[in-house]
């Protein structure tokens, strides 16, 4: 753990060479073992080693999911480890595999970033979180994940209930419980502080809520600093290297540069593609892979100490596109309405139409369904709008909640706006 705190102190120069020098181990490994990097090697006559992190990058080309879902990845001969999912929030669930050696090393980056808010390796905490869905089959991962719970002190909520009587009995087992740190999906989180401020029920143990998996707006944010009274965070992750970007004390959100290498790259409307290269795990090497999400402005290089990040606005298509073709991401609509909605889903399809998903937090006998639509037309330069209200906004299959999900693919402006079949 002192390691990883003196690397935080780490100037420029030092953060760039020891990137470098994990970069080209990993690339001797994986061009000696790994199908896809052999094949690159000799196609494209790339150089054994690279004398820069800028002639890496503009040497090896941007590795996209269809390649990695083909395996072409995956060493001749992996080193001991085991095979996890993907969350699937950029689409169908990817298989990854991961060294153990690796796996601890992410790990021990994710503890840091507790250390930093006085959160101990062992102290209590609580997940709010889905089913894991590593590749194993049997009962004897579920039986693994009690017992790794109970070792590291922890206690684990279902996302995949959410109703009234869950959040109250989600809350009350918090109470008897008593966790430091909250750790879970940023929606999820946010019913959950909706409900404890509902209730006027206090978890006076909680140190540190960390919201994950989702983009935690400010109404987010606020609510659940208020329903808890405590410090909130956001740490940015995947499956494919666990930490990416945590939140330092001054909350700004640092890239864990001795874990991962990030690049954005941009896409020419003002959003950036987050492109990594993790720096462990040459079993299966992911260098230069576009992870398939986007942020709002490129990496901000610190003379001393790691990267900052700017917010993760969303998936590749967590955006709708207005008939000019300008991008609209979500946290633009929650400006839209000014009524108690305890979250929201708008479906974009392929012709244009939006359909807008909302669910109330309470009576919604004031809400104004055709103001909230005419400013929905209005943001979207005129493309055809319909807002709905429901009782309930079912969840994905992994139980990540989507603002946005649109069939479009690019952002070319519309000449004319034509109607869809209702879903």
């Amino acid at each position: 753990m002192e390691v990883l705190a003196e690397r935080e102190q780490w100037s420029r120069s030092e953060i760039a060479d020891f990137q470098l020098q994990k970069i080209n181990q990993i690339w001797d490994y994986a061009i000696t073992h790994v199908p896809y990097y052999r094949r690159l090697l000799r196609d494209r006559n790339l150089p054994r080693q690279f004398q820069t992190l800028g002639e890496y990058a503009s040497s090896v080309p941007v590795l996209d999911k269809a390649t990695v879902r083909s395996a072409q990845v995956l060493s001749d001969t992996p080193r001991p480890g085991n095979w996890y999912f993907t969350g699937g929030s950029t689409g169908i669930p990817l298989a990854v595999y991961q060294e153990t050696e690796a796996t601890n090393e992410m790990a021990w980056c994710q503890y840091r970033a507790r250390v930093l808010w006085n959160v101990g390796l062992f102290e209590k905490r609580a997940l709010l979180w889905g089913h894991p869905t590593q590749i194993t089959p049997g009962s004897g991962h579920k039986l693994r994940q009690l017992f790794t719970d109970l070792m590291l002190n922890r206690i684990r909520f279902s996302v995949y209930n959410l109703g009234k009587a869950d959040l109250l009995r989600y809350l009350s087992r918090m109470r008897e419980f008593k966790p430091v740190q909250l750790y879970g999906y940023s929606i999820a989180t946010y019913l959950l502080a909706l409900e404890a401020l509902r209730g006027n029920i206090e978890v006076d143990s909680l140190r540190l809520v960390t919201l994950t998996a989702e983009r935690a707006t400010e109404t987010i944010r606020q609510t659940i600093e208020q329903a808890f009274e405590t410090n909130v965070t956001e740490e940015y992750g995947a499956r494919e290297c666990l930490l990416i970007a945590y939140e330092d004390r001054q909350h700004l959100l640092r890239i864990r540069e001795d874990n991962v290498m990030v690049e954005t790259l941009p896409l020419g409307d003002g959003c950036y593609r987050i492109i990594i290269s993790v720096l462990s795990n040459p079993s299966f090497p992911l260098l230069r892979y576009d992870i398939g999400d986007l942020t709002e402005k490129p990496l901000t290089e610190t003379n001393v100490g790691f990267s900052l990040l700017a917010p993760v606005t969303g998936k590749a298509n967590d955006y709708l596109i207005g008939a000019s073709g300008r991008r609209i991401y979500a946290g633009v609509l929650h400006g839209l309405y000014h009524y108690p909605i305890r979250r929201f889903i708008a479906h974009q399809f392929s012709d244009g139409k939006v359909l807008m998903l909302m669910e109330p937090n309470g009576p919604a006998t004031n809400m104004d369904i055709g103001s909230m639509e005419r400013k929905l037309r209005a943001l979207l330069d005129g493309q055809e709008v319909e807002v709905r209200l429901t009782e309930s906004i079912p969840q994905t299959s992994l139980n990540k909640h989507r603002w946005i999900i649109s069939e479009i693919t690019n952002a070319q402006p519309r000449q004319s706006v034509h109607s869809s079949p209702m879903m």
